[in-house]
């Protein structure tokens, strides 16, 4: 009966130190390869267009005028000479540029010039999307009209989720007052705040 036992124990110590070495040779030669990425959060104003409304005589001294500036996170307007119940559209694209979702939470509107002027200055802010076409193929931007503004306050939408690649329509329609008597002149500026969309 020892002898069983010592048998026993000399290939239990065998089969131990044979599973150990294994072990310790597949541990030598394990490798790992990883990487830890977080992603790139990244919306802009891809293009715009103002729609200026021709219920009344434009004066032939207005003028309008934009662009896109700071790598796409800020929009420049420019409105020379405006007009007593002048009325116009902005219309900006934002795209997610990125490559993690994004919600866009804001958009930022300031204005700057003659200050009877700015003080019967209206506007809304309405956000369109996501939209995963392109811009051209959308109704929301090809038909964009001052008629077309009724049917457009029913999808707005405060927050929007937009994935990587998708795009949103952010449409200000403005106007100023009938108070307002003069022909002037306002600098408007449009940004937008976004956090992640984990």
């Amino acid at each position: 009966m020892i002898g069983k036992v010592a048998v026993f124990l000399v290939l239990l110590v065998l089969i131990i130190s044979m599973i150990s070495s294994a072990y310790a040779h597949w541990n030598e030669e394990l490798k790992a390869n990883i990487k830890v990425s977080t992603g790139d959060l990244n919306l802009r104003f891809k293009c715009y267009k103002i729609i200026r409304c021709c219920c009344c005589k434009t004066p032939s001294t207005y003028h309008e005028s934009g662009r896109i500036v700071d790598g796409g996170k800020r929009f420049i307007g420019e409105f020379e000479n405006v007009y007593p119940k002048w009325k116009a559209i902005l219309a900006l694209a934002i795209e997610n540029v990125g490559t993690v979702p994004a919600t866009l939470n804001g958009i930022n509107v300031r204005t700057h010039g003659d200050q009877d002027l700015i003080s019967t200055f209206h506007y809304k802010i309405c956000v369109l999307g996501p939209l995963n076409q392109k811009l051209s193929k959308t109704p929301y931007w090809t038909r964009l009209s001052h008629d077309y503004l009724k049917f457009l306050s029913s999808v707005c939408r405060n927050k929007v989720v937009l994935d990587p690649g998708e795009k949103a329509i952010v449409i200000i329609p403005m106007s100023i007052g009938e108070t307002f008597t003069n022909s002037s002149s306002f600098n408007m500026e449009v940004t937008f705040d976004f956090i992640a969309s984990w």
